[in-house]
């Protein structure tokens, strides 16, 4: 069975677009790492500053207009879970967040 991770959701409202899903608890110490001009990865760190190989969460600018969902890297965990809804693959769960934004804001 695969691995369900646990998530919370920050968004920063229209002004600026930007969504975050953490993982929940979410690591104390992690860096941005950018994937392009629209996607970060959250990156859990040591002490000592080195990757772990651990997600802490992903970070989506313009999220309501976002459409690069190929460009998020497959090394993330693949099913995830925020209250409320069934586990689903991130991508999925990005989408699923994408358009209840949308219908928000109509």
């Amino acid at each position: 069975m695969e691995q369900v991770v646990k998530a919370s959701v920050m968004y920063t409202g229209p002004g600026k677009d930007v969504l975050c899903v953490f993982v929940e608890p979410t690591p104390d110490i992690w860096i941005a790492d950018p994937v392009d001009d629209d996607i970060a990865v959250f990156r859990v760190v040591d002490e000592g500053g080195r990757e772990t190989g651990e997600i802490a969460g992903v970070e989506i600018l313009d999220i309501t207009t976002f459409s690069g969902w190929d460009s998020i890297p497959k090394d993330i965990p693949s099913m995830w879970q925020v209250e409320g809804k069934s586990p689903m693959p991130l991508v999925d769960l990005l989408r699923s967040i994408q358009e209840e934004l949308r219908r928000y804001m109509r």
